[in-house]
């Protein structure tokens, strides 16, 4: 998923231009002028009026009247189109777009007007939009963990430190960003975040720094005592980088003979793959001892994105895999791996159609299950493909088959699959669900024309639309008459978004009285959840439960915990003592919470009738 900046954001550029300009017209106003003709005034007129007018008035010999007209005449839109194109794509949108009007009419395409933050991004644009502390308050806590790892693959580390200066719940030092710096090969990143404390482990970070073919990212991790596991030289072979993975091989464990010869069939080359089988397995009659994964081994082949892909097939069928394939299903660890594998693996590829129709021709069995790999990418051609040929229809693949096309966004898929044998009125009826809950806006409206409102237009699909963390979809299903239940609102609260919350109190969406919508707070948002919760009415639910939960969530950061502690007791949050300190372990927590139980004792009468000391703490006061 990318994080999307719009420019509409970043102004800063854009008023030191217009003040730039307002100075160089003072200046030339200054500047002594000779008498005109009548004819030039009137076109000075025209042009003040706002109508248009000659860009600029030439003199008799050939010269500009004006300083700026040379400017219109040079940056001409074949020049704009050519400088875009030489500009990295972030320095498109964010500088070159605030040229003039003109130049952001000309790129207006979403390629032109979008941030993509894996991507270096333009240091004082990030930090207008992320520096500050509620800058992330319309996003949901996926898309929170998700931004520092965008940041992390464009390795500008001045932004990253952007983040880290938002606070606690930046989630920049957490081992999936160093995971992504890492596979981006972006050392001084990875740098960056280890000095800070990043943690590196489970040696996830050397597996993706070896997949993306980073040498000196993978040196650098070992170094600094990352773990050393099998996979690393796996994940090399299955992103092509032959040279790393013998590298690892060298220096480090030894994995599963199936585990690296099935990424080496993905990944590598003929005379790789072949070289890896004769030195783990020996023979020229040696097999896998895994029966399981010999059949697996081809349909890895089938996928590699390698030009000898057909080499590798061949040379596996010569040597005896493909014969236990053949005879269906094999057992194994896994469930066991069925002869249709080899064409659905293949059919993922960007030519699936070509691949199959070689794979098909050798005799490997198509099936619906091939649709339903190809369905994530929307190859109308494979599916085609399988009509035509006649495949047998299976219930499960054809719902999975729309699930994926679904996801992706493919329509084009989706009217293909209409016409399809199989497709059941319930696999229909979850493309609409699917759809929100992807935020995919085109998908839902077919979804609408195809079905009707009645089976669109529901509250779960709403409470999807709220998971995605689409504002434009819940915009579109609102004003279509969507209804919205309190399961909505909590929703919006797990996934976390402050912007939802107070787009959907604003329409009137019904909120839970026991409490949830704060425990889901206490979970994902902290602090600025809870009084944003607070702020819209959200009942504090049965006394003493969310205050409880409130100590159960934060034991592993008492002091953040205390501070929320203290903030549910400002805002009147009920309390109940004893269930408190039951669920209460860190020792800090404890005994603030018994120094608040001394210091402000409940009156006889509030302790009597209410059974809590939350209320009574306030009336004390």
């Amino acid at each position: 998923m990318r994080l999307p900046i719009r420019v509409s954001a970043l102004r800063s550029r854009r008023r030191a231009a217009v003040a730039q300009q307002q100075q160089e017209q003072q200046q030339q106003a200054d500047r002594p002028r000779l008498p005109r003709a009548p004819a030039e005034a009137a076109g000075e007129s025209a042009a003040s009026a706002g109508t248009e007018s000659p860009s600029c008035v030439s003199t008799a010999n050939g010269s500009s009247s004006s300083s700026s007209c040379s400017g219109f005449r040079v940056w001409l839109p074949e020049l704009v189109q050519g400088v875009s194109r030489c500009l990295p794509r972030n320095e498109v949108a964010c500088t070159l777009r605030l040229v003039d009007a003109a130049t952001a009419a000309q790129l207006r395409g979403p390629q032109e007007r979008t941030i993509r933050l894996s991507l270096p991004a333009p240091h004082p644009e990030f930090s207008h939009r992320w520096g500050g502390p509620r800058a992330t308050r319309s996003l949901t806590l996926r898309q929170r963990v998700e931004l520092p790892c965008l940041v992390a693959r464009s390795g500008v580390i001045a932004n990253l430190e952007v983040l880290l200066a938002r606070g606690d719940d930046a989630h920049v030092l957490e081992a999936q960003v160093l995971e992504a710096a890492a596979g981006a090969g972006q050392l001084e990143a990875c740098r960056w975040l280890r000095q800070r404390g990043c943690p590196a482990a489970g040696g996830e970070a050397l597996e993706q720094a070896a997949r993306g073919g980073h040498l000196a990212v993978c040196e650098w991790l070992l170094d600094t005592g990352c773990p050393f596991g099998p996979g690393a030289a796996c994940q090399a072979a299955l992103g092509g980088n032959v040279g790393l993975m013998d590298w690892l091989l060298a220096s480090g464990p030894r994995p599963k003979p199936s585990n690296l010869l099935r990424c080496a069939a993905a990944g590598c080359d003929l005379p790789a793959l072949q070289r890896l089988h004769a030195a783990f397995l020996g023979g020229a009659g040696e097999l896998l001892p895994d029966e399981e994964y010999r059949p697996n081994l081809v349909a890895c082949a089938a996928t590699s994105p390698t030009a000898d892909w057909r080499g590798e097939v061949e040379w596996l069928e010569a040597r005896g895999y493909w014969a236990r394939a053949q005879a269906g299903a094999v057992p194994g660890e896994c469930g066991g791996v069925q002869a249709h594998e080899v064409c659905s693996q293949a059919a993922m590829r960007d030519d699936g159609r070509d691949r199959l129709q070689w794979l098909v021709r050798r005799g490997y069995p198509l099936t619906w299950w091939a649709v339903a790999k190809a369905a994530s990418r929307g190859d109308v051609d494979v599916l085609r493909m399988a009509l035509d040929a006649g495949v047998e229809a299976d219930e499960g693949a054809v719902h999975i088959s729309v699930l994926r096309a679904t996801s992706g966004g493919h329509v084009a898929f989706l009217r293909a699959l209409r016409s399809a044998p199989g497709l059941s009125a319930s696999a229909l009826q979850s493309a609409a669900s699917q759809a929100a809950s992807r935020g995919q806006l085109r998908v839902l409206q077919w979804a609408l024309d195809e079905l009707g409102a009645a089976e669109v237009l529901t509250a779960g699909c709403f409470a999807g639309a709220v998971a995605s963390g689409s504002l434009e979809v819940m915009a579109w299903l609102q004003q279509r008459g969507c209804p919205m239940d309190a399961f909505v609102f909590s929703t919006a609260a797990e996934a976390g978004s402050e912007e939802q919350l107070e787009w959907l109190a604003a329409w009137g969406c019904p909120m839970e009285e026991d409490g949830e919508p704060y425990s889901w707070g206490l979970r994902n948002g902290g602090l600025p959840m809870l009084q944003c919760l607070q702020r819209l009415g959200c009942r504090w639910g049965p006394p003493g439960l969310t205050f409880t939960r409130a100590v159960a969530f934060g034991q592993s950061r008492p002091a953040a915990c205390l501070e929320v502690l203290q903030w549910l007791l400002d805002a009147g949050c009920p309390v109940d003592c004893d269930m408190a300190l039951q669920y209460c372990q860190d020792e800090r927590v404890r005994a603030w919470l018994r120094e608040q139980q001394k210091r402000r004792q409940p009156q006889p009468a509030a302790r009597a009738s209410r059974g809590t000391w939350g209320r009574g703490w306030r009336a004390a006061r």
